[in-house]
């Protein structure tokens, strides 16, 4: 399966041990909270091709504007005649939830894109603290927890998420959705959490990920 994401996440980690962000790294460190939240601490500059635009706290939904066109570009390259967007969930995406962050943030992103079908058919079982308190982390810890509501309507399912770090979330739904015979054939991701200093902030980037459960790298 292979992972599209428009921009590098320089962690805090990364930030505080190894060296410290550069300008372009600040931007797409708050353009990915940006997506992730819809909140903005100050301000980022976002480089397109014809000048750089400011997003402030005023303009925040311009993030989630943009990963929507980043969907959008990504969907039109790989040809899918029937895209199903299935937002990985996020920790309040819980088997009772009406709504939860990661699905309204797909929403929101691709209101004025496209009219693709949203398939919010995965819920984590129980409430589960982040990984940065505490709570599971990875493919095998949080695979339990992951469970599909209802089959996926027909089409070619693919995987949306903000940030990934480990890829535990992500690789969970693809585990669960592979269960049920439904696999998804790729995912589009904001932001991917890096510790090189050296990597672009913002392009298109993608990773092909082994999908076999003894051999997942990030």
């Amino acid at each position: 399966m292979i992972v599209y994401y428009m921009c590098t996440y320089y962690s805090q980690w990364a930030h505080n041990n190894i060296a410290p962000r550069s300008q372009d790294q600040w931007y797409s460190f708050k353009f990915c909270r940006a997506v992730k939240s819809r909140l903005i601490n100050g301000t980022l500059t976002f480089p397109w091709n014809t000048g750089p635009e400011v997003i402030n706290s005023q303009s925040v939904g311009r993030a989630r504007w943009i990963f929507g066109l980043f969907i959008q570009r990504t969907l039109a390259n790989l040809h899918l005649p029937n895209p199903i967007l299935v937002p990985v969930p996020s920790k309040d995406g819980l088997l009772n939830a009406q709504t939860f962050r990661s699905l309204e943030m797909v929403q929101e992103a691709i209101a004025t894109h496209g009219n693709w079908i949203i398939a919010p058919v995965l819920r984590f079982s129980q409430a589960l603290q982040p990984a940065n308190a505490g709570g599971p982390r990875g493919r095998e810890a949080l695979r339990p927890y992951m469970r599909v509501l209802c089959d996926a309507p027909p089409g070619q399912i693919v995987l949306v998420d903000d940030i990934i770090t480990s890829g535990g979330s992500l690789l969970a739904s693809y585990d669960a959705l592979a269960a049920i015979g439904r696999p998804p054939i790729a995912a589009i991701v904001c932001g991917h959490t890096v510790s090189d200093s050296l990597l672009s902030a913002f392009g298109l980037h993608q990773k092909n990920v082994d999908t076999a459960p003894q051999a997942v790298q990030f």
